[in-house]
């Protein structure tokens, strides 16, 4: 009986360690007994039906014209967050240096491309693929001449 239990326990150990996958970001373990493809079908579903169910309000509607004041307000803020204490010597971009390696392309941030956002004078090209940039549009040229595999900040051609 006692084997029975410890086999119990460990099958759950194993279990548990398949159901932990590594985040992104961070780079961690984390347990994840919900697929994420789920979780996105869940939560588009949920949307649909809050859509469906909640009366829309016009864009002249003061509660409408508050909610816009009060993003811009939080966008503001973030923007002043960052310049300030994310990155403050490069205007709030993660430029390759001792702090950070740039820019990781599975996290692609087209504002980096946008000169009015990223006054770092880092081209937004070297942020993401830095020395490797003119070599990949070697490759791109060579095997995507026709550039259909295609993002906002993938390899120009």
């Amino acid at each position: 009986m006692k084997q029975l239990k410890y086999i119990f326990y460990l099958l759950a150990i194993v279990v548990f360690l398949i159901a932990c996958k590594t985040v992104a970001i961070t780079g961690r373990k984390q347990l994840n007994p919900v697929p994420n493809t789920l979780i996105t079908t869940m939560s588009f579903a949920s949307y649909e039906t809050v859509v469906k169910t909640s009366p829309t309000l016009p864009p002249s509607h003061t509660d409408v014209q508050m909610v816009n004041r009060v993003g811009q307000r939080i966008q503001q803020a973030v923007e002043a967050y960052m310049l300030q204490n994310l990155f403050p010597d490069s205007g709030g971009v993660p430029v390759p240096n001792q702090q950070t390696d740039g820019s990781m392309i599975n996290h692609p941030d087209t504002d980096l491309a946008d000169p009015e956002w990223n006054r770092s004078g880092v081209t937004w090209h070297t942020l993401y693929y830095k020395e490797n940039y003119p070599r990949l549009r070697e490759v791109k040229r060579k095997w995507d001449p026709l550039n259909i595999f295609y993002h906002a900040l993938s390899i120009r051609v």
